[in-house]
């Protein structure tokens, strides 16, 4: 059981750094809907 957590934490660990560019792209999203939104009204 041991050894499964530590590769669950390690795999928690490593996650931050790919996660750095899809942050991105999700605020690219959320400008453009906010741009959408403003030429709906």
């Amino acid at each position: 059981m041991a050894t499964k957590l530590a590769e669950g934490q390690d795999a928690q660990v490593s996650a931050p750094s790919p996660n750095s560019e899809p942050r991105s792209e999700i605020l690219d999203l959320e400008k453009e809907e906010r741009d959408l939104a403003v030429l709906a009204r």
